[in-house]
């Protein structure tokens, strides 16, 4: 825990922003906030090459409302949480192809019995290859209530399946 500090300074705060995760915006407001809410009486500096981003300009403008609106917009376009559910589904084997085109036959599956159901992937995981097995996932976006349980029947024993996952690859 990081308290009783005159001066926090975030250098390139930025590389807290352009994460391949959506939920970097939402991770980085909720870091600021955490360290400001520990030392209330400490000034801050944040450097960025992006004055115009929500999080920056919320922070800024101590306008979390500004932040609020600007994610819930857009998670809503991009089918997001709390709009969907995610699920991640993971085959993993030591040959490559292999691991990815489990995925594409469960896609195919998937989308023949359900098409309301956004399907991204197969995605490489990062790293690719932990353990000597190669990993790939299959992104699932499901309305929020909706069939997970019946789709979770027709995967196989071996993928693994994530349900609200912290990351996506």
């Amino acid at each position: 825990s990081f308290k009783n500090f005159g001066l926090i300074a975030f250098v390139n705060f930025d590389q807290l922003l352009n994460v391949a995760d959506f939920r970097a915006n939402e991770k980085a407001y909720q870091l600021f906030y955490e360290l400001k809410s520990q030392n209330t009486a400490a000034d801050f500096i944040i450097q960025t090459n992006n004055t115009e981003n929500q999080v920056i300009k919320s922070i800024s403008q101590n306008n979390p409302a500004l932040f609020y609106e600007s994610e819930l917009k857009i998670r809503s376009e991009l089918n997001y949480p709390p709009f969907c559910q995610i699920i991640k589904l993971t085959s993993q084997n030591k040959i490559a192809k292999k691991a990815e085109n489990e995925l594409i036959k469960i896609a195919k599956k998937i989308k023949e019995k359900f098409q309301k159901i956004e399907i991204l992937g197969p995605l490489t995981s990062n790293p690719a290859k932990i353990r000597g097995l190669y990993k790939y996932h299959l992104i699932l976006k499901i309305k929020a209530g909706s069939e997970i349980k019946k789709i979770l029947t027709i995967l196989p024993d071996n993928i693994i399946i994530n349900v609200n996952p912290e990351r996506l690859t």
